[in-house]
């Protein structure tokens, strides 16, 4: 191999963990689906707001503890290739604007932001529509506190990778539901 070129790589990698460690290593996804129920906006608006919910039907959560009248202790866990999974633990407050606008959203948005949004829309025939956001941001000093790859791989990629894993996960959460509500 070329030494400059070689010469060439090594600085880029070194100036990009450089960067990453001067910045911090911020990670986040957003992603919304959709889905309609064959059942009344009262009855699907009384079942997400039970918190329990999320533990049984969404993949990676893997505990959801009520601490107050409106908070609660959610853990979610990443699966990361070639590493063991990650674990992020959010203090939610619900911020519910209405029945049928539901909010469960991180107490503070440092160093773990999580915000779930689920609106609730009446349809023909006695149907609901509900429409679920999901929002997740992080930030560690090191990419390497993320995963031992991520400093080279970039914030973008983990970032891609973590929407397209959050999106199967919530694509499974609104079928569970769906068959938890027949």
């Amino acid at each position: 191999m070329n030494h400059k070129l070689l010469l060439f790589i090594i600085l880029n990698l070194l100036i990009t963990l450089k960067l990453s460690a001067d910045d911090g290593f911020p990670v986040s996804a957003s992603v919304k689906k959709s889905m309609v129920f064959d059942v009344k906006i009262n009855k699907v608006s009384e079942f997400m707001k039970d918190i329990s919910v999320f533990k049984k039907n969404f993949p990676g959560i893997i505990s959801v503890d009520k601490k107050g009248e409106k908070e609660s202790e959610w853990t979610y866990e990443v699966d990361a290739p070639l590493s063991s999974p990650m674990r992020m633990t959010f203090l939610l407050v619900e911020r519910s604007n209405s029945e049928n606008d539901i909010v469960y959203e991180s107490k503070n948005p440092k160093p773990d932001y999580f915000r779930c949004n689920a609106v609730l829309k009446e349809a023909v025939n006695n149907t609901t529509k509900m429409s679920v956001s999901i929002k997740i941001s992080m930030s560690r000093e090191s990419g390497s506190d993320v995963h031992f790859l991520a400093p080279i791989l970039g914030e973008k990629f983990i970032s891609k990778q973590m929407k397209k894993q959050i999106s199967e996960n919530l694509g499974v959460f609104l079928n569970n539901c769906k068959i938890e509500l027949k």
